[in-house]
Formats: structure tokens, sequence, C-alpha cells
């Protein structure tokens, strides 16, 4: 065999073994239509007078797009789980996608990523406020996208057993569980509630 042919195979072979290692992974959908608990997918909120719900219609994707009305007068949230875990180690560069428009515009919340208790027996929490940083909420659909790495690497999580809140906590990309949209005390100032509507919520490897 020639050198010049041994040579391009060689480097068609290394142009092979870079494509696949630089592979992006699939996108991974936490919510686009409905909450579809036979295929892994679920809901639940916390604190106070929020609700969480699916619209069935006025959806930016689709039909169906999420409500959540948000207590401002303390820490609450409304969460989207998706089983299996997905790893985002697996992603170039991962980040959350999804589509927010406002009841009234100028909603300020947070988005959430929360690891599994599998291996560890806690859900370690880390979040990046969506708004104002990556969108300034108006009434209509706007795309927001936020890089993981513009998260902490490290959280906290609630230890039910002690009563206390424990932070400085490693969160496990390989076990992501939920994503949370979240409002505190003084996000909002002046309003009881916030109400935002989600569509399209994913893990996806940025461009």
């Amino acid at each position: 065999m020639g050198r010049k042919l041994c040579a391009a195979l060689l480097l068609c072979g290394l142009a092979l073994t870079g494509a696949a290692k630089f592979a992006h992974a699939e996108s991974v959908d936490f919510f686009t239509d409905t909450i579809d608990e036979s295929n892994g997918m679920y809901k639940y909120i916390y604190g106070g007078g929020t609700t969480f719900d699916v619209e069935n219609s006025g959806g930016h994707e689709g039909e169906g797009c999420l409500k959540a009305v948000l207590d401002c007068g303390q820490w609450s949230g409304a969460v989207v789980g998706h089983y299996p875990l997905t790893d985002l180690s697996k992603f170039n560069k991962p980040g959350v996608e999804f589509w927010v428009k406002g009841r009234d515009g100028g909603e300020k919340f947070e988005v959430i990523l929360i690891d599994a208790d599998d291996s560890d027996g806690n859900k370690t929490e880390i979040g990046a406020m969506a708004s104002p940083n990556y969108v300034r909420v108006t009434k209509d659909w706007q795309k927001v996208v936020i890089p993981f790495n513009a998260y902490p690497k490290k959280g906290q999580y609630w230890d039910g057993n002690a009563n206390k809140l424990v932070t400085g906590v490693d969160f496990n990309p390989s076990e992501l569980k939920e994503i949370k949209f979240a409002v505190g005390p003084a996000y909002n100032p002046g309003k009881k509630t916030v109400t935002i509507y989600v569509d399209g919520l994913k893990i996806i490897d940025i461009q």
C-alpha cells in the first residue's frame, strides 16, 4: 500500500474519530404539549398560593403550554420532572431552552436545575436568573436559552431530618431530574403573584 494512500486512510480515520467524539447529543424534551406521565414526566409545586397547570390552548409549539402562578410572598416554584435522568455530560455545550411569556410583562423568575437523589440521597439544586438576565418578559412569546455554564457548580438542598438548608454541595450533572421555575420574596416587589406561560422546555446542545 502506497504512502499517500496510508496517509489518506489515517486522516480519514482521525476525522471519523473526531466526528464521533464531538457529535451532538439529542435534545431532551421536558415539556412540549402535555405532561405525559406514562413517558416518565411529572409536575408539582411548592409555596402557598402557587398553581401549575397545563393550558390546552395558546401554546407556542402545538396547542398546550404550562401556566405557572407563582406566590411572590415566599420562596415558591413550579417543577417539571423527567425520567429517565438526563446526563448533561453527554452534551458538548448543554443548555436549557424554552419559550416564555407573562400575563402582565416584566415578570422576574429563576430557572433551577435539580439533580436526582438516587446516588447520594439529596436533591441538589442550582439556579440562574432567567429574567431579566436572559430575557425581558413581555406578553408575547420569546425564546430563552440559558447555558449550563451559567450555573454555579455547587448548590443546595433541604435536609428534612435536620430541618435546615445545606449549601455548598456539588451538583451532579449526570443526573438531571427536574427543572423548576421559581421566585423569591424580593424578585417582584409589590406583587402577590406573577403568572408566566412556558412552552417547548428542553435540554439542548447549544450550537
